[in-house]
């Protein structure tokens, strides 16, 4: 299961948070989905992909000179690159009729069997059937570059066959369509805050914008 939530400012959800301390998530409690239940519980473990909660700052990606960019050019800096460190989170939300899918088996299994791919799973909306988001998980950015020129070079060569599916867009119901990258991290529940699991991914000293 998959529980998205997107909020229009941290002050936004900063306020629901102090409002609701106390809230569950759609998945359960919050404590579990922290290690050491990443992998599941004993009775419902997972096949693929970790369980865990995640936080980002929303920013839409687009396909630019063969690199993904930021949809707002405001928030790619020209003068310097931020370093990548972690393992590359992807969520790419889309819209296709749960009547015309095409068989997406071998395309899933192939990508799974890449070197550095922790997750790659697709799912659809229980309430609006019509939408479907991909996740992804890579152990390290240079695992992913190499996925991702690797696919541009099939894509050149003719090799690389997607799922068949309807050709006309289907509108959403709710959120929109897009590709999100982010260097991923887990979060725990530290005295009321919500921190990196990891502890040396934590500063006293510094709190990141």
């Amino acid at each position: 299961m998959l529980h998205l939530e997107l909020w229009d400012s941290v002050q936004s959800f900063d306020a629901y948070w102090q409002a609701h301390p106390d809230a569950t998530f759609a998945l359960g409690e919050p404590h579990l989905l922290q290690s050491p239940y990443h992998w599941g519980s004993p009775d419902l473990p997972r096949r693929h992909g970790q369980n865990g909660v995640e936080f980002y700052r929303h920013t839409f990606f687009e396909r630019y000179e063969e690199a993904w960019v930021p949809t707002d050019r405001s928030e790619m800096p020209v003068s310097f690159r931020w370093p990548s460190y972690a393992g590359v989170r992807i969520i790419n939300q889309g819209t296709s009729d749960p009547e015309n899918e095409g068989d997406r088996t071998k395309y899933t299994n192939d990508t799974r069997e890449e070197p550095g791919c922790i997750q790659f799973e697709q799912y659809r909306s229980i309430e609006f059937p019509v939408h479907v988001t991909n996740l992804e998980l890579w152990t390290d950015p240079r695992i992913y570059d190499y996925h991702y020129l690797n696919r541009i070079l099939q894509r050149q060569w003719g090799l690389l066959t997607r799922p068949a599916g309807s050709s006309t867009p289907i509108p959403r119901v709710n959120g929109e369509n897009g590709f999100e990258f982010y260097q991923s991290s887990y979060y725990a529940l530290v005295d009321g805050v919500w921190q990196p699991e990891n502890e040396p991914e934590r500063m006293v000293t510094i709190r990141w914008p």
